[in-house]
């Protein structure tokens, strides 16, 4: 077991941390939006309430299997299991689910102007790139 750990270089140990500290923000974001009171909602601006009063219950699944499936994806890659390559494409796949929910059936750029589609954007990318990395992983038999 110690060979096998030691062929697995320190970077590959690094970006499994920074993947779990990212998904954990995620987890934590979830929790945080889904336990809004109606003061906090209210206290939204105007076109993020719209938003958050608009999510389909569709939006809203997505983002739980987005958030929890990318964390234990990244658990499971800390892990060193190929696992994390299932975990990872549920994430991404709940990320796009989400993504095209919000940009293709609401006017989003409208309502929040264009630089709130920034994140949406950023986090589907990191989604891809976790994804490739675990796959890359498994061909360097970093993964078992």
């Amino acid at each position: 077991m110690y060979k096998l750990i030691n062929k697995t270089p320190r970077w590959f140990w690094a970006i499994g941390i920074v993947a779990l500290i990212w998904n954990i923000i995620g987890v934590l974001a979830f929790i945080g939006d889904m336990s809004m009171t109606a003061k906090d909602i209210h206290a939204l601006d105007e076109a993020n309430r719209y938003l958050y009063t608009h999510r389909t219950t569709l939006v809203k699944v997505a983002y739980a299997l987005a958030v929890f499936s990318g964390a234990f994806a990244s658990i499971a890659l800390l892990m060193r299991k190929k696992a994390a390559i299932s975990l990872f494409v549920l994430s991404l796949i709940a990320i796009l689910v989400q993504v095209s929910v919000t940009f293709f059936l609401t006017d989003i750029i409208s309502i929040v102007g264009i630089d709130k589609i920034i994140l949406p954007i950023i986090i589907t990318i990191i989604g891809i790139l976790l994804l490739f990395f675990a796959l890359f992983s498994a061909k360097k038999k970093w993964l078992v």
